[in-house]
């Protein structure tokens, strides 16, 4: 898995997304630089760790799931997040073993939240 597609589907899956106030609001704007830090360090450390693959991918979303920081743009609390990824990790696994699977194409379809339509 490319480096390049972690961060997406990080934010994808936790459903974690920029927020529409951030020029406006400079504590927001704060809050999510913050949070985008954290996000790339925790998929950095996992891609140190077992290289750029699925495994790096997995543990991290897992790893923020579990320990969601303290931060302003984080809207849910562990136990949700939790929820949302055993709930994802099911369907991604379904979608993985269709024949015309795309990571690529996986990741705009989970971006603009289409990703249970199929």
């Amino acid at each position: 898995m490319p480096r390049a597609y972690f961060l997406p589907l990080l934010q994808g899956v936790l459903h974690i997304n920029e927020p529409r106030n951030i020029t406006t609001d400079r504590k927001i704007e704060y809050a999510w630089i913050t949070l985008s830090r954290h996000l790339e360090a925790t998929f950095y450390q996992y891609v140190q760790e077992l290289g750029e693959n699925a495994y790096s991918a997995f543990n991290a979303i897992t790893d923020f799931a579990s320990h969601p920081p303290e931060n302003r743009c984080v809207y849910r609390d562990r136990h949700s997040y939790q929820q949302i990824v055993g709930a994802w990790l099911s369907r991604f696994h379904d979608e993985c073993r269709r024949k015309d699977f795309s990571l690529s194409d996986y990741l705009v379809k989970l971006a603009v939240g289409d990703e249970k339509k199929n």
